[in-house]
């Protein structure tokens, strides 16, 4: 008997549109904005056109609050190359990230 695993199927398919869902690799030389962002998920909530340097609007959950001023409205901007993983699965992400945590 064979199984098969669909799991990562659909990471990073095409390019992140509105309602995906991001892990983000912030460059930032705060370690506290660093730490929190790679290893947190946020969920695109706008895609700028016209917006030079900006591309994607994410919205992120539980933001520390000695860093939530880098967050306005819990949104942070970045452009797609700041997007390590995007996927419409969530569990998907979650998966990647528990891989981090125990470098799996």
């Amino acid at each position: 008997m064979i199984t098969q695993f669909k799991m990562f199927e659909s990471i990073n398919m095409g390019k992140p549109e509105v309602g995906d869902y991001v892990i983000y690799q912030d460059s930032t030389k705060v370690k506290e904005i660093q730490d929190f962002v790679n290893s947190e998920i946020g969920i695109i909530t706008h895609k700028f056109k016209s917006v030079v340097n900006r591309d994607y609007d994410v919205k992120y959950d539980n933001i520390p609050i000695s860093i939530s001023f880098c967050f306005p409205k819990n949104n942070r901007e970045m452009k797609l190359d700041e997007i390590e993983y995007w996927s419409k699965d969530k569990t998907e992400l979650e998966a990647i990230l528990a891989s981090k945590k125990y470098n799996l």
